[in-house]
């Protein structure tokens, strides 16, 4: 399947659900963000992930290509079967317009493709503290350079298609007689001839066959309880540095949670996993980083966070507190903002799922990082 490609300015997913574009084949999860990038494919970020400035993002680009911007070789960056980023040449970052990008995975047929890229001006500024003026006119056609080497010999092409079939030849001369064929089948069976003489009385015959199983007898008496059981492992659960118990672990959008009580609130909060020094044990961010929805215009009255009918609530660390959302139900808004107060100009319709916006300090748990997993 091939797909139409996109670019993206910026686009950052400041919700606590994940964010879809482009009918679904770009997913973003809560704080991923793409800058100035071109996609050519489907794209899923993970959480607080970054794609961009200036990326590439398509399918099969490999690990080690080749690439040319108007047969000009640059250098690769980095690259991988999704993202490809090169360095850009000073003529081509100092000139604006539109490019050739040409993409060499393999050296074949289909590990060959050919984009169109546009290269925005960049102002440069002069040792007066000035902005540059507009590029001057194109100068004179130099010289044509000394013809290249050859290059490699191409892969062996496709076996060919089968030619046509060709003329019959001629008759061959008559064969020799074959062997003689095998017997014919045997003849209908003849007339029924007429009954004989009852024979003498047969010798007695063996002893018949066992007789079937005869009916099962009743149900005998309940026996004696047997000894317990060993007891099962138990739960996996998240335990702090000082091995207290956090919570249960679990998954949330392919990432390692807690599910915890919170203010009478069973609640689940992503782990931060990934970080080489893990000072707090969750994933956290800092105002601004909710989307808050309003009943009232211009962002008055209760503030409410999405939420879905489940038996546990997403919740995310803002800036050492707990936010989460309270009883969930059916509700209709029409203004919305972020956590920082700033009211969006856009109003908002619809109604969907969603609670009060809950707050709890985080402090007064006391759970020391890093966290472990033990039953």
């Amino acid at each position: 399947m091939t797909y139409d490609e996109i670019y993206i300015e910026r686009f950052e997913n400041r919700t606590s659900e994940p964010a879809f574009l482009n009918d679904g084949i770009v997913r973003l999860n809560p704080g991923a963000r793409i800058v100035k990038s071109r996609l050519r494919g489907p794209v899923y970020l993970n959480r607080n992930a970054q794609v961009g400035p200036d990326a590439v993002i398509g399918k099969y680009f490999g690990t080690t290509p080749t690439v040319t911007v108007n047969d000009l070789d640059v250098r690769v960056l980095s690259a991988s079967p999704q993202v490809l980023v090169v360095e850009l040449p000073a003529a081509v970052r100092a000139q604006a317009g539109s490019y050739r990008l040409s993409v060499d995975r393999d050296h074949t047929a289909k590990g060959t493709d050919t984009f169109v890229v546009t290269v925005s001006p960049v102002p440069l500024s002069n040792n007066r503290g000035g902005v540059a003026g507009p590029p001057g006119p194109a100068g004179l056609v130099g010289p044509a350079g000394p013809a290249g080497p050859a290059g490699p010999a191409g892969p062996v092409g496709p076996a060919g298609p089968a030619g046509p079939v060709g003329p019959a030849g001629p008759a061959g001369p008559v064969g020799p007689a074959g062997p003689a064929g095998p017997v014919g089948p045997a003849g209908p069976t003849g007339a029924t001839g007429a009954t004989g003489a009852t024979g003498a009385t047969g010798a007695t015959g063996p002893i018949g066959p066992q007789g079937p199983i005869g009916l099962t007898g009743a149900t005998g008496a309940t026996g004696a309880t047997g000894p317990k059981g060993d007891p099962g492992a138990g739960s996996l659960h998240v335990v702090d540095n000082a091995g207290s118990d956090v919570g249960v672990y679990t998954q949330s959008n392919g990432a390692g949670a807690v599910i915890m009580q919170v203010q009478n609130t069973w609640i689940r909060l992503a782990l931060n996993e990934s970080a080489s020094n893990n000072t707090d044990g969750f994933m956290s961010c800092s105002t601004p980083c909710l989307t808050l929805f309003y009943t009232d215009p211009g962002c008055a009255g209760t503030a409410y966070l999405a939420a879905t009918r489940g038996l546990v609530q997403d919740a995310m660390i803002v800036d050492g507190r707990i936010r989460f959302p309270g009883t969930v139900g059916m509700h209709s808004f029409v203004s919305m903002g972020d956590d920082a107060g700033v009211c969006s100009p856009n109003p908002v319709g619809g109604s969907f799922d969603s609670g009060e916006a809950q707050s709890a300090d985080l402090a007064p748990l006391n759970l020391q990082a890093p966290f472990s997993l033990a039953r």
